[in-house]
């Protein structure tokens, strides 16, 4: 009777210290002394926010367990973390801070009131794209529309290239129609304008 005994106290000892489980998005975390962050893998955080656990997309990910005789704690290093996939986002998303590039790369979206609104039509030939290195969206706003999503110090050349467009009002309208039978809006180094004719 007295090694049973034993026998039941070492279990409940190895299940209390064992390291806790990676929980799923959506799980709830509403235990008071539970850990409230995690590394899904090296790319995403689980964190807590409203009582459930949200992916939150990172740069870097990186989770170590201390496990104790009735405890565990945890360290995590982590860089870039952020409530949206900042290569791909989508337009009403729920956010926290930061830019992200649009499903598709066309547009660059800003976190305005906790929710991704774009900001920029990226219609040059690069896109929008994320660049790691310095954690931050570069968006192509060389060639536009009219109408397209800008900041006040945009410029672009039209589609079809016969005119130059410029941001008012937080989108591009025509500046000057490049007129002329050899008449075209180029960019040379990086400076847009109309050709002579």
């Amino acid at each position: 009777m007295r090694r049973a005994h034993l026998s039941a106290i070492a279990v409940i000892v190895f299940v209390a210290c064992r390291k806790p489980a990676i929980p799923n998005p959506g799980d709830p975390c509403t235990e008071p002394d539970g850990l409230k962050e995690f590394c899904g893998d090296d790319k995403t955080l689980l964190k807590c926010l409203d009582g459930v656990f949200v992916t939150h997309f990172c740069d870097h990910c990186k989770q170590t367990f201390d496990v104790g005789l009735m405890s565990s704690h945890s360290t995590i290093e982590q860089s870039g973390c952020s409530l949206v996939n900042p290569r791909s986002a989508k337009v009403g998303a729920a956010c926290e801070d930061g830019m992200a590039c649009e499903d598709g790369g066309r547009h660059a979206l800003k976190c305005v009131d906790k929710k991704m609104v774009t900001v920029h039509t990226c219609g040059g030939p690069e896109g929008c794209v994320y660049d790691a290195a310095v954690k931050a969206v570069r968006c192509d706003t060389s060639v536009g529309e009219p109408g397209d999503a800008c900041s006040d110090d945009t410029t672009a050349c039209s589609l079809d290239g016969h005119a130059l467009l410029a941001c008012k009002d937080g989108h591009l309208a025509v500046r000057e129609e490049c007129s002329g039978p050899n008449g075209a809006c180029t960019n040379i180094n990086h400076t847009l304008g109309c050709s002579s004719p």
